[in-house]
């Protein structure tokens, strides 16, 4: 027992150390953002002189350049290329709003694309080439609008689903700390308690928690529409804590539940555990490995237990109806023959 204390205690530190530096290096490590805004800094420097250019929008640009590399956001790129497309000349705009609405059509839906190509057909010619322009830069406005709204959202929901992870994953390793101290704790206290059973109740109930926990962070991957996205990352952001400790809670709940159907007898077959025993021994029994996968499946997988506890629900009803239906279907007893002549001479 004071083996396992000292595993679990080790493993659950250098988890928590393992984190903690993943997150002090990914803060040093210049994201998409930095990289963008350089990749527009050298456009801008591209551009050929022109002494005809706004001076409003140069001043604006080199003001923009001198932000700090922390301190840069989606909002300055979008600034900041906007204010290039106003800078460029007749030529390389037009190649530019192919470039920019491809980017876009590659990040809306079907029916947003699809409503812009109709408001393309339908919109009136250009009376003026300068009108022709200005209607260019103002449809490439939105568009970026646009675009960038999808850029932040898609780096706010990274930025979320990493915290949602790293979140998880810290629960699991402080269940395995406080484990570790809790079975140190009772082993010191020399308790008459059933060793095995308690670690091998833990065990499953660990591993249907990190079932739970990893079949969350699958639903969380898969939520990838656009339009909802918004009012899914405020979700998160206000119950974090719950969605995760319930999908541990119900994981490991399920295991157990699964570990005690296990034990009446109401599972059989091949696949199923049959002779669970002793965790405490090596090499792991295919039994006990078998126990494992179930447990992680359980929580995983989060309508199997309760399909299996509908389907003994319903399968234990359907006995009761029928053994009812066999006791009213038996054939009563006759009454002895003198009763029923005396009945006979009374009526």
């Amino acid at each position: 027992m004071n083996a396992i204390s000292l595993s679990l205690l080790v493993l659950a530190v250098a988890g928590l150390l393992l984190i903690g530096w993943g997150l002090y290096r990914r803060k040093e490590q210049p994201g998409e953002v930095h990289s963008y805004f350089e990749h527009l800094r050298g456009e801008y420097h591209a551009l050929p002189e022109d002494p005809s250019r706004e001076k409003s929008f140069v001043d604006h640009i080199e003001s923009i350049l001198k932000e700090k590399k922390d301190d840069v956001n989606w909002d300055h790129i979008f600034q900041l290329e906007l204010l290039l497309l106003k800078l460029m000349p007749e030529e390389k705009l037009l190649r530019k709003a192919w470039l920019i609405r491809k980017r876009w059509k590659s990040v809306v839906s079907s029916e947003a694309l699809q409503s812009y190509e109709d408001s393309l057909k339908n919109r009136p010619a250009p009376e003026h080439p300068t009108s022709s322009r200005q209607e260019l830069l103002a449809d490439l406005e939105v568009l970026l609008q646009d675009l960038f709204w999808h850029y932040r959202m898609n780096t706010a929901w990274e930025e979320q689903s990493g915290r949602f992870a790293n979140t998880g994953l810290v629960y699991l390793l402080l269940t395995l700390l406080g484990a570790g101290v809790l079975f140190k704790l009772v082993s010191l206290a020399t308790l008459p308690l059933d060793w095995n059973t308690l670690v091998l109740a833990f065990a499953v109930a660990f591993t249907g928690a990190v079932g739970g926990f990893m079949s969350m962070l699958r639903r969380l991957k898969e939520a990838s529409a656009q339009m909802h996205r918004s009012s899914q990352l405020i979700a998160i952001e206000s119950s974090r804590t719950a969605i995760i400790l319930q999908s541990m809670l119900t994981g490991g709940a399920f295991a157990l539940v699964l570990w005690l159907m296990f034990l009446g007898g109401l599972l059989s077959g091949e696949l199923f555990p049959k002779e669970i025993t002793s965790p405490l021994t090596s090499p792991i029994p295919k039994d006990l490995a078998k126990l494992l996968v179930w447990s992680f499946i359980a929580g995983f997988a989060e309508r199997f237990v309760p399909d299996l506890l509908d389907k003994l629900g319903a399968k234990g009803q359907g006995t009761s109806a029928e053994k009812e239906k066999q006791e009213t279907a038996k054939p009563q007893p006759r009454p002895p023959q003198g009763l029923q002549k005396e009945s006979a001479e009374k009526t």
